[in-house]
């Protein structure tokens, strides 16, 4: 069974790589096979990966885990903290 940042998820995420060309041409494809299929998507640049899609609920417990507050959270920080400077 699963576990740490797995936990919940019947298997381990499956991969891809692409370059940032082909993301850019087929972007809604790739968001979809993340969201609705539990892909994790490497992003590579000139070779080298760049960047990883990963699903939410895969990034919230990243974050989580990592004592970040949870995404949602950050963004209330952030309207709060911006409408009180207004």
């Amino acid at each position: 069974m699963a576990t740490g940042l797995y936990a919940g998820y019947m298997a381990e995420p499956t991969s891809n790589t692409v370059g940032t060309r082909e993301l850019k041409a087929r972007l809604s494809e790739y968001v979809s096979e993340v969201q609705f299929q539990n892909r994790h998507i490497k992003v590579t640049r000139n070779g080298k990966l760049a960047a990883v899609l990963v699903p939410v609920d895969w990034y919230v417990s990243a974050s989580v885990e990592h004592g970040r507050p949870r995404p949602e959270a950050e963004t209330e920080q952030r309207r709060a903290s911006s409408e009180s400077a207004d």
